[in-house]
């Protein structure tokens, strides 16, 4: 009496790298998880081991060649670069929680649930409410200006 199939572990193995991408941004075990689902399908039909474990290799480097850097650029977007961190924040909408404006005045606002140090350009004012488009980060500090509706449309996790 056979518990498993060796179909089975090339299954269970693509569910684990299929699983373990969820951890990393970069489509690197996902490939290697639809060549192990490919080298399932061969064990169902019945190949050998070793015919398996080639379709599971042949598979894999063609996903990791050929279609992961279509789907980074995909994921990147118009701009080609991933942005991280801080500088994510650019181009951002946030909501102005303290006034203020002028040379070397400073607020707060608030952009995805964090509250930020942010700073106007010369002669500008904002109220609390207003909303502001992030120029760019320097330290703790974002440099704002007003909210044009022209930039972007708002995103709904900018108010939470």
């Amino acid at each position: 009496m056979v518990l498993f199939e060796p179909w089975h572990l090339w299954v269970v193995l693509g569910i684990i790298l299929v699983a373990g991408e969820m951890f990393t941004p970069v489509f690197f075990l996902a490939c290697f998880g639809v060549g192990a689902f490919a080298a399932a399908l061969f064990s169902l039909l019945g190949t050998g081991f070793v015919f398996q474990v080639f379709v599971f290799s042949l598979i894999s480097l063609f996903c990791c060649f050929a279609v992961r850097p279509l789907l980074l650029r995909f994921s990147a977007g118009k701009s080609g670069k991933i942005q991280t961190g801080i500088h994510a924040l650019t181009g951002q909408t946030a909501e102005v929680l303290e006034a203020f404006g002028g040379p070397g005045s400073h607020g707060k606002v608030k952009i995805g649930g964090e509250v930020w140090r942010a700073r106007g350009g010369e002669g500008q004012l904002f109220q609390v409410g207003d909303l502001v488009s992030i120029e760019s980060v320097s330290g703790v500090t974002l440099q704002v200006r007003p909210f044009n509706k022209q930039d972007k449309e708002i995103k709904k996790w900018n108010h939470c």
